[in-house]
């Protein structure tokens, strides 16, 4: 076989081998680099559970709390409650001694103002 033929071959087998190997070491650099990334956070997670290991009450809600929804148009006090009618579900009910509910409250705040919109239940 002449030079020049082993040199052709050579050269065309170079150039098929050189993209699949710059495949196959971009494949290894990702995998190494996500495996970092996991045990990054798998470290920032365990840091995390150590220091909130001690708190038992930090994500407990007062059963008594308000909640004050913004306001994102006027409110218009007239008396309807055609303003409160998309909050009405989150609206604080409170009930007497036998379970009956007395009135319910929503609270709705803007730039300036808080607005109360209290509905009473009353058989007459």
């Amino acid at each position: 076989m002449k030079l020049r033929t082993r040199l052709l071959v050579f050269s065309a087998l170079f150039l098929f081998l050189l993209p699949v190997l710059g495949y196959v070491f971009v494949q290894r650099i990702e995998q190494s680099l996500l495996r970092g990334q996991e045990e990054a956070l798998s470290m920032v997670a365990s840091a995390l559970a150590t220091v909130l290991n001690g708190y038992n009450g930090l994500f407990d809600i007062d059963e008594q709390a308000l909640y004050v929804y913004p306001s994102t148009r006027p409110v218009e006090i007239d008396g309807y409650d055609e303003d409160w009618q998309s909050l009405r579900r989150g609206a604080s009910v409170y009930a007497d001694a036998h379970g009956r509910p007395v009135f319910s409250l929503l609270l709705k705040a803007d730039e300036d103002s808080l607005y109360a919109f209290l509905h009473v239940f009353d058989r007459d």
